[in-house]
């Protein structure tokens, strides 16, 4: 099931923000996949885990 849905801009800034079960910390997953994307160094997998929520969360990202 989904607990969370965003697009970010490509400053971080949340362009939709849909939050559906309100148990994984809020807008603070959406700001730390942000820093955690923009921190890899040239062309590493963008597939990250997020400590304390890391069982529960599998984000996705598309970049084009």
């Amino acid at each position: 099931m989904i607990s969370q849905f965003f697009i970010l801009s490509s400053k971080g800034d949340p362009l939709i923000y849909k939050d559906f079960r309100g148990d994984s910390g809020g807008r603070d997953v959406a700001e730390l996949f942000y820093r955690k994307l923009t921190g890899l160094p040239g062309d590493e997998s963008p597939v990250v885990m997020l400590g304390v929520v890391a069982d529960a969360c599998n984000p996705i990202y598309s970049g084009s």
